[in-house]
């Protein structure tokens, strides 16, 4: 696995101080199908799913990354980010996406002060989101909301008590919400919220070496996280969560270090999309983690462009991915390149 210095960790990968304009690594680069049976009596036009990947229309803003993402009532939802520009601003924005249709329909804009590597969580059709990076204030925060779909409504919560921070991974289970970890953090702080009372409790400490930027996804009541960067490297290590026992146990590590790729969790299998690997190439490849057997798999790749700092949802069956950012090299110089394209993903 490559060694990274602590320089490397809060330039190269981070992308948060004031004079970031650009990526400074250099990675590697490397229509929906209707089958209708006919026979000579009548016609079946029963509309059959096209498996893997299918591209869907472009999201309709400004081409971001490290956005937030949720699905709620057969629609899903992207939330702020950051955008390509020199001054690298944020932006508030909120689009709902309507898979029936494909299309997109802008929403009240996020109120939060963090709008870039927030946080966030679904409990009884209502999101919890806050923390993040505002890329226009160049500040971290631990402001916290509450989402409600149905009315296009927010409402500020209590802040978060962890103190401020940015690229936590969150996740929920059993009608609690859970935040853990963050860039430039040592310590592997596991916070647990309830949205009843509107507090926080802290939990058991994550075990593994990542702090942030990891898999993430809950399955039957635990949580599985791992990967991620720590303040030295990329890793691989992975780890299952029980909530009743606030009990870690070890479970088989990834095929391969990475952080900062996006994770669907379909029945009993967690699917990991691109992210940053070794040698910090951009990913296109995707993991298939069975919770079942404890075993890592590969599916089919990605078909658009390696990239990292994507956002992604669940709808029914279906995964949904874009946006994100990558490079492209262009008279042997190599340059970030940001994305609005969408795919779902059809395992």
């Amino acid at each position: 696995m490559p060694k990274l210095s602590l320089t490397i960790i809060a330039i190269s990968l981070l992308f948060v101080t004031i004079s970031c304009k650009k990526l400074h690594v250099k990675p590697d680069m490397g229509n929906n199908t209707d089958t209708t049976k006919v026979d000579t009596t009548k016609t079946d036009t029963t509309k059959v799913e096209a498996k893997g990947w299918v591209q869907l229309g472009n999201y309709p803003g400004t081409a971001l990354r490290w956005t937030f993402g949720f699905s709620g009532g057969n629609k899903g939802y992207v939330i702020g980010g950051q955008y390509e520009e020199p001054s690298g601003h944020s932006t508030a924005n909120v689009f709902q996406y309507d898979p029936s249709v494909d299309k997109w329909h802008q929403l009240n804009d996020y109120p939060g002060k963090g709008m870039g590597l927030m946080a966030g969580f679904s409990i009884n059709n209502k999101t919890y989101m806050g923390t993040g990076f505002n890329y226009s204030t160049n500040l971290l925060y631990s402001d916290f909301w509450e989402y409600d779909p149905s009315k296009d409504t927010w409402i500020q919560k209590a802040d978060f008590p962890g103190g401020k921070r940015q690229g936590a991974i969150s996740f929920s289970i059993g009608g609690y919400g859970y935040l853990l970890g963050s860039l430039l953090r040592t310590k592997q702080d596991l916070w647990k919220y309830t949205p009843a009372t509107d507090q926080w409790i802290q939990m058991t400490d994550y075990p593994g070496t990542g702090i942030a930027e990891m898999i993430s996804a809950s399955v039957n009541g635990k949580a599985y996280i791992g990967g991620g960067t720590s303040m030295e490297e990329v890793v691989s290590d992975f780890w299952a969560y029980d909530p009743a026992l606030d009990k870690w146990t070890k479970k088989a590590d990834v095929i391969e270090p990475l952080y900062n790729p996006v994770t669907f969790a379909m029945g009993t299998r967690i699917y990991v999309v691109g992210g940053i690997g070794q040698n910090l190439k951009f990913r296109k490849a995707v993991l298939i983690y069975d919770t079942a057997t404890d075993q890592w798999t590969k599916a089919e790749d990605f078909k658009g462009q390696e990239r990292s700092a994507a956002v992604g949802f669940v709808i029914g069956n279906t995964a949904y991915f874009g946006l994100g950012a990558g490079s492209k090299i262009a008279g042997g110089a190599t340059y970030p390149v940001y994305f609005n394209d969408f795919w779902k993903f059809n395992p």
